[in-house]
């Protein structure tokens, strides 16, 4: 069953028929040439955190949705004995890979840091209508999927719809990543270097910060979030060139993620021609400051300033006719 958004009593703000006109009217996507390209898979869907908790204030739960990077910062900063009103207090309780760090060489350990991440997404997270639409899609035209997000909610979604995929999780600890293939319930370390995946065979998903796992044990279960793990992410180029291969030919589709993330900025110059240009790419973020909007022009994203709900309905409302009946 396919899940939409519907019978919540909220509107929804743009008036699909000006998304139809050929052009970007009064800022709103123009789906008229976003759609054709995502069906042709031309399209490259990135996940940031908002793509895993836009619809939260849809549901009478919260703990339905994973908490954000700001309430697992501030999970990790209360068990600190810093004084609440310090300035470094105020530090950590702000900033993630700072919390993180903070939590494994002083509060704990590296071990205590998974536990306490893997308690967190150890809940099975329900995918949300993006997550549907966006295995809908990949039911017909093999897609990479990007995403930031340490839950399983794209690839519940894509298990239900019944799409096969690749499988590739950043394994920071180990300094490789894990693999495995579609069909598969096996994750197995390899070298990012001598990974031969296509989309040929079947779509990709990559978990560019690692993953909650159930495949084997939660003991294989990484995260990217230290400040070192970052580093140390960028520093080895942990990227599998035929992932990074994609990059130049496809354009991004920016879902609840922000390019003041400068891990991806480092990683996009690094892998792409012309300082880490896109080819024309659009980004959906609601209320950017004047830095992002900036930073996503230099890259060639068109940003519109938009809920991610509204977004994944109307996208779903557009790609729908297009599709064979779920």
């Amino acid at each position: 069953m396919f899940w939409f958004d519907r019978g919540v009593g909220m509107e929804i703000a743009p008036p699909l028929a000006a998304s139809r006109e050929g052009t970007s009217l009064d800022g709103w996507p123009n789906y008229q040439i976003i759609v054709p390209q995502l069906l042709r898979g031309a399209v490259v869907p990135f996940l940031g955190a908002g793509a895993s908790m836009f619809h939260r204030r849809l549901l009478n739960e919260p703990t339905l949705c994973p908490p954000s990077a700001t309430e697992l910062a501030e999970r990790f900063a209360t068990t600190t004995r810093l004084p609440r009103d310090s300035e470094e207090y105020e530090q950590i309780r702000s900033d993630l890979p700072r919390a993180a760090s903070y939590f494994e060489h002083v509060t704990l350990d590296r071990d205590g840091l998974n536990d306490e991440l893997k308690a967190v997404f150890d809940l099975k997270f329900e995918p949300n209508t993006l997550h549907h639409v966006l295995a809908r899609v990949a039911a017909q035209q093999n897609l990479l999927v990007i995403t930031t997000n340490y839950d399983d909610m794209i690839e519940r979604a894509f298990e239900l719809a019944k799409v096969p995929y690749h499988l590739v999780v950043t394994a920071i600890e180990d300094c490789q990543v894990k693999y495995q293939e579609p069909g598969s319930s096996t994750l197995n370390i390899v070298d990012p270097q001598m990974l031969k995946i296509s989309l040929r065979q079947a779509s990709i998903i990559y978990k560019m910060h690692g993953s909650i796992c159930r495949a084997q044990s939660q003991a294989d279960s990484q995260f990217v979030i230290t400040e070192e793990d970052y580093v140390s992410f960028l520093g080895r180029v942990l990227v599998p060139p035929a992932i990074s291969a994609l990059f130049m030919t496809r354009r991004f589709l920016f879902l609840g993620y922000s390019l003041r993330d400068w891990n991806f900025r480092v990683m996009l110059s690094h892998h792409l021609q012309d300082a880490g240009r896109l080819k024309k790419s659009w980004g959906i973020q609601s209320n950017p400051n004047l830095i992002e909007k900036k930073l996503w022009e230099k890259k060639n994203v068109e940003i519109f300033d938009m809920d991610l709900l509204d977004f994944s309905r109307q996208l779903s409302d557009e790609i729908a006719p297009l599709l064979p009946a779920a």
